[in-house]
């Protein structure tokens, strides 16, 4: 999207916005520095089809439910018609072969609400170079134990916060008055990319760890009210 002729938004150019639009659904809204700005849906098909139309007037109609969307996206207008892609998440069954190993969003590929792509990109890109290194060195590599396994328990990790995004369990904990400062910091952790930090207790019990915290929330509140 792009400012109308004498418009003024409300989008912070140096600040990337994400809006709980409903439990299951997202917004996205990246500014560019050229005063552009992309915005987008992410979520349940079913909400997402709620409305008819074009993909533009589905698009305006879908922004029209969420005020902060639309006081923030006030005075702009599309450069193009909205485009709409489903089930983008992929998963693939094996990460290595014979001289063969995939890397980054070849190997996965998982919902972007928390932007995990760089990181395993990274991660898998220096683990599986390390490993090409040894065996180019005649040295025996076990791939699936020191390349699939450690990939597949961080990507694990990301799934399980995805999973409670999207079933608001975690949402419930972000929106928490007077969180623990040791608990922010833990959460904030792992979404950073730190999914392998076994010091964690949001890595190590990542589901057990965020149900327990809201059972406890739960109670807090129940005994307040």
């Amino acid at each position: 999207m792009k400012p109308a002729k004498h418009s003024q938004t409300e989008v912070d150019n140096d600040k990337v916005t994400i809006l709980v639009h409903t439990t299951d659904v997202w917004i996205w809204v990246f500014p560019f520095s050229n005063g552009r700005v992309s915005v987008g849906f992410v979520g349940n098909p079913e909400h997402l089809e709620s409305v008819t139309g074009s993909t533009t007037e589905r698009f305006k109609a879908l922004l029209a439910l969420n005020p902060s969307a639309s006081e923030m996206l006030k005075g702009m207008e599309f450069c193009f018609e909205p485009k709409e892609i489903k089930a983008y998440s992929r998963g693939i069954k094996k990460l290595f072969g014979n001289k063969w190993v995939l890397t980054g969003n070849a190997s996965e590929f998982i919902d972007p609400v928390f932007s995990a792509g760089v990181m395993f990109a990274t991660e898998s890109g220096v683990v599986a170079a390390k490993l090409v290194a040894e065996e180019l060195k005649g040295n025996v590599v076990n791939w699936q134990k020191d390349y699939e396994e450690h990939m597949l328990e961080g990507i694990d990790v990301m799934m399980t916060y995805i999973r409670c995004w999207y079933d608001g369990s975690l949402q419930k904990l972000f929106f928490q008055k007077d969180k623990p400062e040791i608990i922010k910091k833990q959460i904030t952790s792992v979404l950073a990319g730190y999914v392998w930090d076994k010091k964690n207790p949001f890595v190590k019990r990542s589901q057990r760890s965020i149900e327990l915290l809201n059972e406890m929330t739960s109670q807090v509140e129940m005994s307040e009210s």
